[in-house]
């Protein structure tokens, strides 16, 4: 299973601004996943809701991610939405809730009970792709979709 599998242009937003991170989900959730079509109505308020009982924050390097996700039911069509700020907005961070991350990048997550992405592998290859400081920066600094792609296919 490849990250670029379930990414395609229309996922992803570049240098986006917001006024913090529930802003952040809000908007960009809306944009890349479109309710009816890839989501079930509710799915940004679930987004909203699971990150404020289990915060995504994660103090990468050397930009800080979030992967915020919402339960399964939610979702029609799997994806991951990919989102590069213009200027960091604070996250809680994962594991430690009561201290924040300036996140840079976000990937959102949409993955069904019914699809052949498991949310587990999903996260865990994100992980992986997190401790990669030069993938990072190259997403970060992509200036299109298409780069952001190419990046991912590797």
């Amino acid at each position: 299973m490849r990250i670029a599998d379930l990414v395609d242009r229309r996922r992803i937003l570049i240098q986006q601004l917001y006024t913090g991170w529930e802003d952040a989900i809000n908007k960009a959730a809306r944009l890349v996943f479109l309710e009816g079509i890839d989501t079930k109505p509710g799915y940004v308020d679930g987004l909203i809701k699971r990150e404020q009982t289990f915060p995504t924050g994660l103090p990468t390097k050397p930009f800080g991610v979030a992967i915020p996700h919402a339960d399964p039911d939610y979702i029609i069509r799997p994806g991951l939405g990919i989102v590069t700020l213009s200027s960091p907005v604070p996250f809680r961070e994962m594991g430690n809730p009561d201290s924040e991350v300036l996140i840079s990048l976000i990937f959102i997550v949409a993955l069904s009970k019914d699809t052949s992405f498991e949310q587990a592998t999903v996260l865990s290859s994100l992980m992986e792709l997190f401790q990669d400081e030069q993938v990072l920066t190259e997403l970060f600094n992509a200036g299109d979709p298409q780069t952001i792609l190419s990046i991912l296919k590797g």
